[in-house]
């Protein structure tokens, strides 16, 4: 009776502390820290959006708009209001809306979409990463792969065709990091309808977000697409910092979220977009809403993006449009009627206007070229069609540069005192020089000074005077005017190669069958024969050099940096000098005036010889071996009294030089008469 007292009062004495702790966290929840509990469990909870920046823009020499930004719609997963359980229902439903409105979304998985679900063979170096991200090895068969795909991603209940949907967007959202600080974006500017439709049903898209971005939009979608180039999404590769050993990825971008970018941003692929990015690239902003525990907003905070700068080219608008026209007009309605072997198998070409004064490229063409639009939707296309029209031809063509050659070769000999200006060498027809090599000319011109030779493109003078130069000498000179060098432009270019003993042991080491270095070697140099190979970029860079007396500028397509709304200047392009030719104006004038001399009454005499500006030109026919046509190479530059612009012209299996000089004319017109109204155009010469 008595251990049945104790156990009771045992009973009572804890229940009464356990009433007395109640008791005590009661007073401690509603009156001593009362307010604070309350505002804990009203205060709700807070969720950032962030603000995405607009891309700078690109606008042309007089501010015309070339690449602006618009408005659209992202779909977009946040990890924080995504169910976790319901994730994979989520998505199927995201899928069939898409389907529905016959709207892309983002699924790089490299397998069919439909059974049965086949490696796609195209993408064998993707399918390797696939099994290695799954932990499988390399012989893992397609069935292997979706197996583990089901388990890594819990994708249970579904058919086969919605399993392998939903495997392909959860891949994707693994590949792209998702997190809660890192939404993913699973269909990328769909229409407002679509985005209207999910905004409207909230409640069965949890997570899901219709998020407005700026999209870059092309205002022409055939202008210039080499030069303004293109802009993608980051790929993981690139978001992180490389791991010991590991080679940096072939875009040249690493540890880009080091320096602020999100994974689900975008940056420079090509062209200016590429060369430019840091300033064309924003600062995204970011909104942080308060909402309190019924979802109700209690207060929101703002920090605005900061858009990318302006960049301002040099290209004028319509000039490059009159350049992209003719280019094309010439080489389909003019070279194709030819007969096969002279001009008929044409390939491609190329055109090109630059300011003498400045570097500035004022017009840049290439063809074949491509639209932006067949760019972003059929670029698989574009990579396998006849005679590469991705490839920029002005900057990374290379070609023999042939008698185009010759005004740097004589402004080399003028220069380095291997001859004056009003020495001649003999033209027999033949070079008799070396006993067992005897090259020949296109005629026989006796006595010949410079002037007469760039006229008649006399071989046997350029002969002599390289042979007199030697190749170290000659090379030395002409990589001045900017050939074997790179000429700054800001998008990227090629080098090309100057013929020499070294290159000709670089290439014996890779063919034997190809001669060493010879002594007479250096005289098929002198007429741009032989290893040399050019840019068109660097024949007018050279030309541009040889008209202004001896001042390589850097060649550039970027005329100044501005803000977003143009009213404050960031950066200002002022011209950049690579080099110098230090020699006599007169040995200049020499050189312009065979030029002019071979407008007007050489081979382009029928074109140039009334024309009413003095225009000094060179054509240049690089040879082909076998059947083909011949190149077309063809310099100019004008007015001849004050030069203020030089073209380059170079056409694949073209036929003959002078074939270009028709081109090259109408060139001319489109710059000094725009409007076929006989006055120089304003908008490219009042900005020199």
């Amino acid at each position: 009776m008595r251990k049945e007292k104790i156990r009771i009062a045992a009973l009572v004495m804890a229940l009464v502390v356990f009433c007395g702790f109640f008791v005590f966290r009661l007073t401690d929840y509603q009156i001593v820290n009362g307010d604070e509990y309350k505002a804990q469990a009203t205060q709700g909870y807070t969720r950032t959006v962030t603000l995405k920046a607009p891309r700078g823009e690109i606008v042309d020499r007089n501010g015309e708009p070339l690449v602006s930004n618009r408005v659209g719609f992202n779909i977009q997963l946040d990890r924080v209001y995504l169910d976790t359980e319901k994730q994979n229902d989520v998505i199927l439903s995201l899928i069939n809306l898409m389907e529905q409105e016959g709207q892309e979304y983002n699924d790089s998985l490299p397998m069919a979409k439909t059974s049965p679900y086949t490696f796609d063979a195209q993408k064998s170096s993707a399918v390797d990463s696939l099994k290695d991200d799954l932990g499988l090895n390399l012989y893992a068969t397609e069935q292997n792969v979706m197996d583990a795909m089901i388990e890594e991603y819990d994708i249970v209940g579904y058919s086969p065709d919605d399993t392998r949907k939903i495997a392909g967007v959860r891949y994707e959202m693994e590949k792209m990091d998702f997190s809660i600080l890192n939404p993913f974006v699973f269909a990328e500017d769909v229409s407002f309808e679509i985005a209207t439709k999910i905004q409207e049903n909230a409640i069965q898209y949890p997570g899901v977000d219709a998020v407005e971005t700026p999209f870059r939009q092309y205002e022409m979608d055939d202008f210039a697409p080499h030069i303004l180039g293109t802009v993608s999404p980051i790929y993981a590769e690139e978001y992180y910092p490389l791991e010991d050993g590991e080679e940096a990825p072939s875009s040249g971008y690493t540890d880009l979220r080091s320096q602020g970018y999100a994974m689900n941003d975008s940056v420079g692929r090509s062209g200016i977009e590429r060369a430019a990015e840091e300033n064309l690239r924003g600062t995204d902003g970011k909104r942080t809403i308060h909402l309190d525990a019924d979802g109700n907003v209690i207060s929101t905070e703002e920090q605005p993006a900061v858009s990318g700068n302006t960049v301002m080219l040099t290209l004028e608008k319509n000039l490059q449009i009159k350049v992209q026209n003719l280019l094309a007009d010439f080489i389909e309605n003019t070279l194709k009627k030819r007969a096969y072997g002279d001009g008929g198998d044409v390939k491609g070409g190329t055109a090109i206007v630059m300011n003498v004064k400045n570097g500035e490229i004022l017009a840049s063409a290439s063809y074949p070229s491509y639209t932006m639009t067949q760019y972003n939707t059929d670029y698989n296309s574009l990579l396998t069609a006849e005679n590469n029209p991705l490839i920029n031809r002005a900057f990374y063509g290379q070609y023999r540069p042939g008698s185009t050659f010759k005004p740097s070769v004589g402004l080399s000999a003028l220069a380095a005192d291997i001859l004056g200006a009003s020495d001649t060498v003999n033209c027999t027809g033949r070079y008799t020089y070396y006993s067992d090599y005897q090259p020949t000319c296109m005629g026989v011109h006796g006595a010949t000074n410079i002037v007469h030779a760039l006229e008649v493109s006399c071989n046997i003078y350029f002969y002599d005077v390289g042979r007199r130069l030697g190749i170290d000498k000659l090379n030395e000179y002409v990589s001045k005017l900017g050939f074997g060098q790179a000429t700054g432009v800001e998008t990227g270019e090629a080098t090309g190669v100057l013929s020499s003993p070294e290159y000709r042991e670089q290439l014996h080491e890779q063919n034997p069958d190809i001669e060493l270095w010879q002594e007479g070697n250096t005289i098929q140099a002198a007429i741009g024969q032989l290893d040399t190979q050019a840019t068109p970029l660097q024949m007018v860079t050279a030309v541009s050099t040889i008209a202004n007396g001896g001042t390589r500028y850097q060649s550039h397509l970027i005329r100044s940096i501005k803000s977003y709304d143009m009213n404050e200047t960031i950066q200002d392009e002022t011209p950049v000098v690579m080099d110098t030719i230090e020699t006599e104006e007169e040995n200049f004038q020499a050189v312009r005036d065979g030029m002019l001399a071979s407008s007007l009454t050489g081979t382009s005499r029928y074109i140039f010889a009334n024309y009413p500006i003095k225009i000094a030109s060179k054509t240049g026919t690089p040879e082909n071996v076998g059947t083909k046509s011949d190149n077309i190479a063809y310099v100019a530059f004008g007015p001849y009294e004050d030069p203020e612009i030089a073209v380059a012209i170079c056409i694949e299996q073209g036929g003959s030089g002078y074939y270009a000089a028709p081109l090259c004319r109408d060139i001319f017109n489109a710059y000094f008469y725009p409007d076929d109204s006989g006055t120089a155009s304003s908008s490219v010469s009042s900005q020199q």
